[in-house]
């Protein structure tokens, strides 16, 4: 499946972030050519069934300085990268699963990578997990010749409809093909000339025999620690991650709180600028009006000083007069301090002088390029 094929697949099926899946499965194909891109039915624990991309095909691993190649099947859901992939271990006929920590009876891959999914989701670390576990405990064995069971009796261990989806072993090309039912290793011999040895009923000891086990219990032990220490990392790795997001959470709010800052302080500066220059001019009036022996007149300075806008304000200021003057009156008509007769009198000629005055300020409005 081409990168465009993956693409349209992603946006026909409603992919969350195809842009993502594209990259993650081109990736990882072109680093392990044993996988390829397929669509797959995939039914899950609850019966629904959904058509997902899947990695299909082999990995490698080292097991007892030998290669193999591991059958595997990995789904990628939906929301991938979001939600974990489903790994199954896929046998051939020839092959069965042998169950652990990390791969059920049926074949379901479970390790620590997919459990803290959400903190590192990248594909490509997940099959190097996957390697490093698969060569400490293989997952599959071949099994016995002498068994009866027939392809046909195996039960599949992975959630697909297809009986078998591997009719051909030579699709996987094992480097040594030879395994015993009682583990996952070779039946080649170690060594060369007299000191090899291979998988016979000779109860016969060797230094090849003592040699072998040596290195294969020191190869556990330093696998062991090297996942120790993978964990540890990982942890660690986890750690700095989730400081580094709050840490940039924080930078992200501190520029935020310095930009309001330098903006209230340029309007603070420029509120000062502005009072400075007030400030000046009513010293120059004081001392000007001082000299003349003169009233002091407070709105020369801080009132308007276009005649326009002058005129707009004692319109507009005689005209609320007249609004709190009908008021006035009407609450004396109410207490009979005066008469009807008053009362009309003065509020014909108010309600004349404050119609006037509201044309007036319309005008002036209109003038001074005002909404009004």
């Amino acid at each position: 499946m081409s990168s465009a094929q993956i693409r349209g697949f992603c946006c026909k099926e409603k992919y969350k972030y195809h842009d993502r899946l594209t990259k993650d499965v081109v990736n990882t194909v072109s680093k392990y050519q044993g996988l390829t891109a397929k669509l797959d039915s995939y039914i899950y624990e609850n019966g629904n069934e959904e058509t997902l991309i899947a990695l299909d095909g082999t990995i490698p691993i080292r097991y007892r300085n030998n290669q193999y190649h591991i059958p595997i099947c990995i789904y990628l859901r939906k929301d991938h990268p979001e939600t974990e992939p489903i790994v199954y271990v896929r046998p051939t006929s020839q092959m069965t699963i042998k169950e652990s920590k990390n791969v059920d009876s049926q074949g379901k891959v479970s390790v620590l990578y997919l459990t803290n999914w959400k903190n590192t989701n990248e594909l490509l670390l997940l099959i190097q997990v996957l390697i490093i576990t698969f060569s400490e405990t293989p997952p599959v064995y071949k099994k016995p010749e002498s068994s009866s069971q027939t392809a046909a009796q195996v039960r599949p261990a992975y959630p697909s409809t297809t009986a078998n989806p591997y009719p051909n072993n030579n699709q996987y090309p094992f480097s040594n093909p030879g395994f015993s039912s009682a583990g996952y290793y070779p039946t080649s011999s170690y060594g060369s000339g007299n000191n090899s040895y291979s998988q016979s009923n000779s109860n016969t000891i060797s230094e090849a025999h003592i040699r072998a086990s040596l290195l294969s219990a020191a190869g556990d032990k330093l696998k062991e620690r090297l996942r120790e220490k993978l964990d540890t990392y990982n942890a660690e790795i986890d750690v700095l991650k989730k400081t580094g997001d709050d840490l940039q959470s924080g930078t992200r709010q501190l520029d935020q709180i310095i930009h309001k800052m330098e903006t209230d302080i340029g309007l603070l500066e420029n509120t000062k600028a502005k009072l400075d220059e007030k400030d000046k001019k009513l010293d120059e009036l004081i001392i000007k009006y001082e000299s003349a022996e003169k009233d002091f007149n407070v709105d020369d300075v801080y009132g308007p000083n276009e005649p326009i806008y002058k005129q707009l304000l004692n319109t507009f200021a005689e005209e609320n007069s007249i609004a709190d003057a009908i008021f006035h009156l009407n609450d004396a008509l109410k207490k009979e301090v005066i008469d009807l007769e008053v009362f009309l009198k003065h509020v014909r000629e108010l309600s004349r002088r404050q119609f006037m005055l509201r044309a007036l300020m319309q005008k002036c409005r209109e003038k001074a390029g005002l909404s009004y």
